[in-house]
């Protein structure tokens, strides 16, 4: 038995580019995801927030709230509680989606870097459009960071 011949043609280069570029792109998902995260977690007024979502252990006092702030790595909320028995407790939300947009941010780096590597000769405004998309969300995420309480 003979298998018939491979008569699949490899992509030109232009429809590599794209699919490269549509990869790329839907990467900045994540990054996207974790700046709305970041916002959920500490919208308004994140020392409110942090009030609202006391751990267990926190000292039976007024205003057990030591530090409240919105941090960009990661890019989530940092509560500081006073502790009942002394010392503090801290809580920072944030890591999971940080970690998932580091790694989307890599690999729209990686997949940029193909999409140049693709001669195709025109196009690299285009190509470069999604990791400029990612950094100016990573941007926005570490201006976003501040300290309220």
């Amino acid at each position: 038995m003979t298998l018939p011949p491979d008569t699949r043609r490899p992509l030109p280069g232009g429809e590599v580019r794209a699919v490269l570029l549509m990869a790329a792109a839907l990467l900045c998902l994540p990054v996207l995801l974790m700046l709305a995260i970041q916002y959920i977690d500490s919208h308004e007024n994140v020392a409110s927030q942090c009030m609202y979502s006391q751990p267990a252990g926190v000292a039976k006092v007024n205003d057990p709230l030591v530090t409240a702030s919105t941090t960009a790595m990661p890019a989530g909320r940092l509560c500081v509680y006073l502790a009942e028995g002394g010392g503090e407790i801290v809580v920072q939300t944030g890591w999971p989606t940080t970690v998932f947009g580091l790694a989307a941010t890599a690999a729209i780096a990686v997949l940029t870097l193909f999409a140049l590597g693709v001669r195709h000769g025109r196009g690299v405004v285009v190509t470069l459009l999604p990791a400029i998309v990612a950094l100016g969300l990573w941007a926005v995420v570490l201006l976003s960071a501040h300290t309220a309480h």
